[in-house]
């Protein structure tokens, strides 16, 4: 099939020149949409956060939030720069390959 499903948990021990906001090296470029995926756990992030989740496009992915927005709809804030030394995040992303 086409469909690729990434799973893991990360923690970052040392961000040195890294991205706090990237994480590159899925196996497989998605296609031409931007797909979504799930967090189920994270600690250590370099803000506090009510809601988190990650975006696939390429082979890459980072992670949108709206913590820092009012009321109940809004625009969430994009590649948000979350990744600190002693960060840890479960997550899984599904997209498709063409």
């Amino acid at each position: 099939g086409n469909m690729v499903v990434a799973c893991c948990d990360m923690t970052i021990n040392s961000l040195g020149t890294g991205s706090n906001a990237i994480v590159s090296g899925l196996p497989f470029a998605a296609g031409s949409l931007n797909f979504g995926g799930a967090v189920s756990y994270w600690s250590g992030l370099s803000r506090n956060l009510y809601f988190l989740a990650p975006q696939v496009s390429g082979s890459t992915f980072w992670f949108i939030d709206t913590s820092s927005v009012s009321g109940a709809v809004s625009t969430p804030n994009n590649q948000y720069s979350v990744f600190q030394n002693g960060a840890r995040v479960i997550v899984t992303v599904s997209y498709l390959i063409y």
